[in-house]
């Protein structure tokens, strides 16, 4: 999906530090297989004004994104793509358009107007922005905001509820003083980092009404949701299909809205999900991609490092784990 950082010269003692900070950021994304892409061809994606400098690092793309659309496309195009979009939003911006409201998927947005940077990313928080407490950086991977830290240390309580869960309770991180922004607030990120209430980009359910009119009120903004996405990607949509609720429920809103979603479904022939995907599949006349990670090759020892360092950087270094049974001893 990419990412970015953003790191004015308050956060460090003069430029040459800041930009010490933003190389050692840089070094992260770069692990993760990205390229800084901002000064090809055209102009970095946040000004330098007469009072900060913003070591500009956006947009950073993968094309390894699921969306196959900018995996085929020539950089020259997904650039453009880019630039009409983000024009588009800017002028609602300026318009104080409610701009929230129509943002929709995984999302963080930068904006710089009259000399105040914002941040608005997508209301549930599924793309993270981390912020840091001891000096005014944001950046959308944990590693590269403690890669620009000049101190870490792990947070006790985080490491516990990670090992636990899987996963941290509340805006706190795996490391001391780096929290994640609260995604149901509008934030301001210069001169000084401050989140104001915003609006979610969906209606609330009605109070006091009947389940089937609450069916049928969810039921139309999911149909309304997959329209738009049909819109902007027709034909051109995959998805994961197994004997799951959600992949099942996604596959059956695609098709009301006239898309042939690429289906695929990970496990061995015997596994139920695969048994119930290749059923649907069936039944509906489409094409499911099976793929047996069990008949992949094993990672030998001497793969294993370099595997686990792949992993940590894919991941931002909280790669989701796997849930045990029972508690090892």
């Amino acid at each position: 999906m990419g990412g970015f950082i953003i790191i004015p010269k308050e956060a460090a003692e003069s430029t040459e530090h800041a930009e010490a900070r933003c190389a050692r950021s840089l070094e992260v994304f770069a692990r993760k297989g990205l390229s800084w892409i901002a000064g090809s061809g055209g102009s970095a994606f946040l000004p330098t004004d007469t009072r900060s400098v913003f070591i500009p690092t956006m947009p950073m793309w993968s094309f390894r994104t699921a969306i196959s659309y900018f995996r085929r496309a020539p950089l020259s195009t997904v650039v453009g793509w880019v630039r009409r979009r983000c024009g588009a939003f800017f002028a609602d911006y300026e318009a104080n358009k409610p701009i929230e409201r129509e943002c929709s998927g995984n999302f963080a947005l930068v904006v710089c107007r009259k000399g105040e940077l914002s941040l608005l990313a997508d209301y549930c928080g599924y793309y993270p922005v981390y912020r840091s407490e001891s000096a005014p950086m944001v950046s959308s991977s944990l590693l590269a905001l403690a890669a620009a830290e000049s101190n870490r240390r792990i947070d006790t309580q985080a490491m516990y509820e990670y090992l636990l869960h899987g996963f941290f309770v509340g805006e706190e991180t795996l490391i001391e003083g780096i929290r994640r922004l609260d995604s149901r607030k509008l934030w301001q990120l210069s001169p000084v980092i401050a989140g104001a209430s915003r609006m979610p980009a969906f209606d609330p359910l009605p109070v006091a009404r009947g389940l089937d009119e609450v069916v049928e009120t969810v039921s139309a903004e999911l149909r309304h949701y997959f329209a738009m996405l049909s819109s902007l990607f027709p034909g051109d949509i995959g998805s994961a299909l197994s004997g799951g609720y959600d992949s099942r429920h996604m596959t059956a809103l695609l098709l009301s809205v006239g898309e042939t979603p690429h289906l695929y479904v990970y496990g061995d022939s015997s596994s139920s999900d695969v048994r119930v995907a290749k059923n649907i599949a069936l039944g509906e006349r489409l094409e499911l991609d099976h793929v047996d990670k069990s008949a992949f090759a094993k990672v030998t020892p001497e793969q294993f490092v370099t595997s686990t360092e792949r992993d940590f950087n894919f991941f931002d270094g909280i790669k989701p784990l796997v849930r045990w049974t029972t508690v090892p001893t």
